[in-house]
């Protein structure tokens, strides 16, 4: 028999405030493939990527493995960057998990300012990055939600023990 904690999955793997480098510019056809480019040139990994164009600019948010090495050579090659402070989310992939982030943040009043995130559909995890009106609350509640996730409840503590042939009451 497997136990029903067993059996429970958390939703929300990780919680982390982490920052992104954001370049704003001009739009121009290649951009983004000039950045790139002169990144992994450089050795730096782009691990997330949102882009999109208002008007005759352009907004590209880079999470990276080494963010200070990224700005060196984006403003090395003329491409200003400033690091913005977002939150990290590792959660399962399957679904409703982004709901019950973003139910969570709607609780406490938090206004998502901006949010990205991606797969691939045989991984069992994605990263959600996002900054709000208010990271600090949502750091806390999203940690919150993640402690209360990995606590077992009443019923799953009784069925580890029968399973675990303790008593029955």
């Amino acid at each position: 028999m497997v136990a029903i904690a067993e059996q429970k999955k958390a939703s929300i793997l990780a919680v982390e405030r982490g920052q992104e480098v954001v370049v704003t510019r001009k739009n121009d056809v290649g951009i983004l493939f000039q950045i790139s480019t002169l990144l992994s040139n450089n050795g730096v990994n782009i691990l997330g990527v949102s882009a999109g164009v208002c008007g005759e600019d352009c907004l590209i948010r880079l999470i990276t493995d080494d963010n200070r090495k990224a700005k060196d050579v984006l403003a090395a090659n003329s491409f200003l960057s400033e690091e913005e402070s977002v939150i990290l989310v590792d959660l399962a992939n399957r679904p409703g998990t982004l709901k019950q982030v973003t139910k969570a943040l709607a609780q406490e009043g938090i206004d998502i300012r901006h949010i990205y995130a991606a797969t691939d559909k045989e991984q069992d995890k994605c990263l959600l990055v996002f900054h709000s009106s208010n990271d600090d609350v949502a750091l806390a509640k999203l940690n919150e939600l993640q402690a209360v996730e990995e606590r077992p409840t009443d019923q799953e503590r009784n069925a580890n023990m029968v399973s675990e042939g303790g008593p029955t009451y």
